[in-house]
């Protein structure tokens, strides 16, 4: 209800154009869930990796995060310590236990899962604008059968990093964005389902330059689990053993 009042009003008194409506209900999604939205979830996820169209392996990932800058992802066989913690603007990747390399790159999906709920509007504002994403250009269009608004672009023809959204149901179902590879990422997010705070999609599909890469599948998910602290401490976290097994009790 208070979204869909924020977005009349906004529309009504200040915004001119269709082209402008993007912004109005990033407002809106933002009022309904800032304070209001999951902090921590764990889940499994099934990865499928594919190139020129066909599958090419297969891998289980254990994942962890809390909002709305850690995220830690532990891959196959939880024993071996094989993981990548990822933290505000910096990655650490594990092998064997070990810290093997750490650079300075971020997981550009944590904002969209909840992130963006943890921080003023403004400054929601501020990052879509660093990203590339101008929110003062958008159309509507139909996406997967539902009638949706497209943020950062103002047609089908432009290229421009972009958000989708579903108008009813307000929440993200694509994702177009260059990277600092000059590699253009499109994250399809589907099967959405609705948790006790907030919501998540269960099923991604990740092309890069037009091609399928990827596909995610989430189970087992969970939210609002205490997480130790450790868990996402580049200097601790190999000593939380048995993580996924103990939060999944």
């Amino acid at each position: 209800m208070l979204s869909r009042l924020i977005v009349s009003l906004c529309l009504l008194f200040y915004l001119p154009s269709q082209a402008q409506e993007g912004e109005c209900l990033l407002k809106a999604m933002h009022a309904t869930n800032h304070g209001r939205w999951f902090n921590t979830m764990t889940f499994v996820q099934q990865t499928a990796f594919y190139r020129n169209d066909s599958l090419i392996r297969k891998s289980t990932w254990y994942e962890a995060l809390r909002l709305p800058h850690d995220l830690r992802i532990d891959f196959d066989d939880l024993s071996k310590g094989n993981y990548v913690l990822y933290k505000k603007d910096s990655t650490y990747r594990f092998q064997n236990h070990a810290l093997r390399s750490v650079s300075a790159d971020i997981n550009p999906f944590l904002f969209f899962i909840g992130g963006m709920y943890y921080m003023p509007f403004d400054s929601v504002l501020h990052l879509l604008k660093s990203k590339g994403y101008d929110v003062n250009k958008g159309y509507r269009t139909t996406w997967e059968g539902r009638p949706t608004y497209v943020v950062g672009r103002s047609s089908e023809k432009d290229s421009s990093n972009s958000i989708w959204l579903d108008i009813e149901n307000r929440w993200f179902v694509r994702l177009v964005e260059k990277n600092n590879r000059g590699q253009v990422i499109d994250a399809h997010m589907k099967a959405h389902r609705k948790l006790p705070k907030g919501s998540s999609e269960t099923k991604v599909d990740i092309y890069v330059n037009g091609s399928l890469v990827q596909v995610e599948t989430y189970d087992q998910i969970r939210t609002d689990v205490p997480l130790d602290d450790a868990l996402f401490d580049p200097l601790k976290a190999d000593s939380v053993k048995h993580w996924f097994k103990n939060e999944h009790r």
